[in-house]
């Protein structure tokens, strides 16, 4: 399960995020129903890969590459990419609408 403090108000977004990780887990390449992340998780070690509760009726999925410190989330279409220090960042970043490339 993804772990995410709660501390003090958030936005909405952040919300949200706490609401749809409650139930997160954590999965083997071959479960993962996003193509491209799937594909980009075959052969990297060090992967990891997570699938989030149902959020507005898609699951978001996020595989997390900790040594390259970047992650892929996708959400009932094509991969988005970003800097993350973690799963959590990543779906941080997701909800915040703040997804570096």
């Amino acid at each position: 399960m993804l772990s995410l403090g709660k501390t003090g108000k958030q936005p909405q977004g952040l919300k949200q995020m706490n609401e749809v990780t409650a139930n997160s887990q954590l999965l083997r390449v071959e479960q993962l129903s996003s193509c491209d992340l799937r594909e980009e998780a075959r052969g990297i070690e060090d992967s990891e890969m997570w699938k989030t509760d149902e959020y507005n009726s898609e699951q978001i999925e996020i595989l997390w590459l900790p040594s390259t410190q970047r992650a892929g989330i996708a959400w009932g279409a094509d991969a988005d990419w970003t800097d993350a220090i973690s799963p959590e960042d990543a779906l941080r970043r997701f909800f915040a609408n703040d997804l570096s490339n």
